[in-house]
């Protein structure tokens, strides 16, 4: 499955200096995929997001994340 590149995109150095505000981004509901070497290597979302994303899925988990 290939995921499309959406939203904010950051160099593994930077997200690493800009965690705090990029975490206030992803509760924002923003999107940020973080790179190393120029490819995408992880993306950085919401719990809220995640959440919804679980139940679309029905992938048989319950609840998502706890406490969202």
């Amino acid at each position: 499955m290939v995921i499309p590149v959406v939203g904010r995109i950051v160099g593994v150095k930077e997200a690493h200096r800009k965690l705090p505000s990029l975490l206030r981004d992803a509760e924002a509901g923003k999107q940020i995929v973080v790179s190393r070497k120029g490819k995408p290597v992880a993306v950085v979302i919401g719990v809220k997001e995640y959440n919804s994303m679980m139940a679309t899925l029905g992938d048989g988990r319950s609840g998502g994340v706890a406490g969202a």
